[in-house]
């Protein structure tokens, strides 16, 4: 048995998802770096806003302030501003990519605050996964919208 389907006028039909694809790609990568920056903005703010409830410190600002951190599982409070300062989007246009994270890795603080260390008994201080959660269902809509409006 076989099943043949030919599709009249197939050579429009690509023509038009070509060009659909033409204005699609840029539009969806504008949504990404949009909520890139927006998960980005989140987790500052997350951190700024976030109780000063944990142990106090002497500052690692070196300027005889005490620095008061936050409590476990509530974001991690700014001290030098060095982990503020460190996240930033890795955009990737050619990969239709983008990333949003701290690029200091050495050593591996952002992620134990965000997901807490046995090795430095280290409770957890969320904040990235956090603010995409937080941001996630407009970048959904945005896309849903790009779809939408283009067809």
């Amino acid at each position: 048995m076989e099943l043949k389907v030919d599709i009249k006028d197939h050579d429009k039909i690509q023509i038009k998802l070509d060009k659909l694809s033409y204005k699609l790609v840029p539009s969806l990568f504008r949504v990404l770096v949009k909520g890139a920056m927006d998960t980005r903005n989140e987790m500052i703010t997350s951190m700024q806003n976030s109780p000063a409830t944990g142990r106090k410190y002497p500052s690692r600002r070196n300027d005889g302030t005490m620095h008061t951190a936050s409590s476990p599982y509530f974001p991690p409070r700014p001290d030098t501003g060095d982990l503020i300062a460190s996240i930033i989007p890795d955009v990737r246009e050619d990969k239709l990519e983008v990333e949003v994270g701290s690029i200091i890795n050495e050593p591996p603080y952002p992620i134990y605050l965000e997901k807490g260390s046995e090795s430095t008994n280290l409770e957890p201080r969320p904040y990235a996964w956090d603010a995409l959660e937080k941001i996630f269902p407009q970048i959904k809509d945005d896309i849903i919208n790009v779809i939408v409006n283009l067809l």
